[in-house]
């Protein structure tokens, strides 16, 4: 006699399968304080603040918010004066006093804005705000002025943030005489009027996303020495499936200075979210992959600790991209639950500190799965016939043995182990169910998953649920008169459960099939044995 031993085994979780709804909103924060004058005040938003309306983000001294839609308008200024229009496209704005006069309906990240504090205000305004970090994107025209803002890194020393040093980093901007400025102010259209040009542009310090008309002598994107690319708003965003974001790091300084750029990495923890806002389960635990690994045919991976610095070398007009993921293991079991962090980007020329969101939430595990399964390895028994004591020794199976198993785990973690399974549509969306007949028209099932080492139409309820560590275990009885029972054989004589008469009634079990039960344990570890899996804890265990 022989029994199955032991089961190398992975299990991924269909894409037509049901999920819990996602948890409520919940975001990575990022803090921005910007200094307002009485008057209007000229500032880049680089938050997602959309968590709050207008009269909840600003302070109570502030009248009007403009905010500057030059791209939007396809019109382009080449000389702004005075106070901004509302005849002008270029501008939307919120009036606290006038809200018939109000044509913006929310504060928008990555624009730059136009802030009126009440004049009669003594002294500065320390403004906070706080918001979910952007990726930085800005779209500059060559035809007019832009009002733009930039990640400065605002170290102590004004000298090495001047506005000389800064743009004369690019081949464009470096042309300062073609360069208008602003800092903050009344608005006049005549004598003396404002905005007007920087003189000393060695002593002008650039302050960090407070906001500048600058006009480019032709196309650019700078705001940095280092251009950031993630490829999408959300930043680093993983959800609760995705495995890896490549960030794409440039060194964009002009190549007559051949110079080389140092970038620094630096995980940091998000700050404590706004009232109202969803909690965090912790720090996003991230990765960054490194070189393919050819002893093991797989990528090596470095963790990446909260404050830990990773430094990457940028030659002259130099870009590489890195690739994030995430380590789910450490994700812990509660579905939906939003892991949340930012990733500092600073540069060894002390100009500039970008931060991007990084996001990710655990994977619920309900839904169908369909495991690859082989059987590598087997017991034998040997009953000695003379004290009937029974012995087994293992043995390593001839050749793999395929099985698939087919699980689902619904909303209460409970899960049922499948011979077949049919997949549709319902209307509440996609659905699972063990029998073709459970759609009823006009929901139809649209393809079938099916097991053939398993009784046809077997639905066992399991003990145990899908997860990081912890078994799983179902029995599967089969009978000994089922047609799959491996001792039956419809054209063999001593296997049909029949007399030697073939009379209609059948032998009872044990006389030629025994009924055969049999129990089916998965166990579960929260780290692959064979290395570090982006998708392990994910999609497979």
């Amino acid at each position: 006699m022989h029994a199955a031993r032991s089961l190398i085994l992975s299990f991924r979780l269909l894409a037509l399968a049901f999920t819990l709804a996602a948890s409520t909103a919940s975001a990575q924060w990022q803090s921005e304080t910007f200094t307002l004058k009485p008057g209007w005040n000229a500032i880049w938003l680089p938050l997602d603040v959309s968590h709050a309306s207008i009269e909840e983000l600003v302070p109570a001294q502030v009248e009007e918010v403009w905010r500057w839609n030059a791209t939007q308008a396809l019109t382009f200024t080449d000389i702004p004066a005075g106070a901004p229009s509302q005849t002008d496209l270029q501008w939307s704005v919120w009036r606290r006093f006038d809200p018939s006069g109000t044509n913006l309906g929310q504060i928008d990240g990555n624009y730059a804005y136009l802030i009126r504090v009440d004049p009669a205000q003594v002294g500065n305004i320390s403004w906070p705000v706080k918001g979910v970090p952007l990726p930085p994107r800005y779209d500059w025209s060559s035809t007019g002025v832009n009002l733009v803002g930039f990640p400065i890194e605002s170290p102590p020393s004004g000298s090495t943030r001047n506005l000389g040093r800064f743009f004369g980093f690019d081949p464009v901007l470096k042309a300062l005489p073609a360069t208008l400025f602003y800092n903050g102010g009344e608005l006049s259209d005549v004598a003396p009027k404002n905005p007007l040009r920087i003189g000393n542009t060695s002593s002008f310090a650039l302050n960090r996303f407070e906001a500048y008309w600058v006009q480019a002598t032709s196309y650019t994107e700078y705001y940095g020495p280092v251009k950031v690319d993630v490829g999408t708003a959300r930043g680093l965003d993983f959800g609760d499936e995705g495995v890896s974001v490549a960030v794409r790091l440039k060194n964009v300084v002009d190549i007559s200075r051949n110079q080389s750029v140092t970038v620094t990495l630096t995980p940091q923890a998000s700050d404590t979210p706004p009232a109202g806002q969803g909690a965090l389960a912790g720090a996003v635990p991230l990765l960054m992959r490194g070189p393919l690994n050819l002893a093991t045919g797989g990528f090596d991976y470095t963790a990446l600790a909260t404050n830990a610095t990773t430094q990457v070398v940028l030659a002259p007009g130099e870009e590489k991209e890195l690739v994030f993921t995430v380590d789910r293991s450490l994700l812990g079991s509660v579905a939906g639950a939003v892991y949340a962090s930012r990733l500092r980007i600073t540069d060894s020329l002390n100009l500039t500190r970008v931060m991007l969101p990084v996001t990710a939430k655990t994977a619920s595990r309900s839904g169908l799965w369909a495991g690859a399964a082989v059987i590598d390895e087997v017991d034998h028994f040997v009953i000695n016939p003379v004290t009937r004591v029974t012995t087994s020794t293992s043995k390593a199976a001839p050749s793999l043995f395929p099985l698939r198993l087919l699980l689902h785990s619904n909303a209460a973690a409970s899960v049922r182990f499948l011979q077949q399974a049919y997949i549709g549509t319902h209307s509440s969306g996609h659905a699972v169910a063990a029998a073709e007949a459970a759609f009823v028209s006009p929901s139809k099932a649209v393809s079938r998953l099916s097991s053939a080492h398993f009784p046809v139409g077997m639905d066992r309820s399991g003990t145990g649920h899908l997860g990081l560590t912890g078994t799983l275990s179902f029995t599967v009885p089969l009978d000994y008169r089922d047609p799959s029972n491996p001792f039956v054989h419809i054209y063999h004589p001593d296997h049909d459960n029949k007399d030697e008469r073939f009379t209609p009634t059948l032998l009872p079990a044990g006389r030629e099939s025994p009924n055969i039960n049999r129990t089916i344990t998965l166990t579960f570890t929260a780290t692959n044995p064979a290395g570090f899996d982006p998708t392990w804890a994910y999609a497979s265990g």
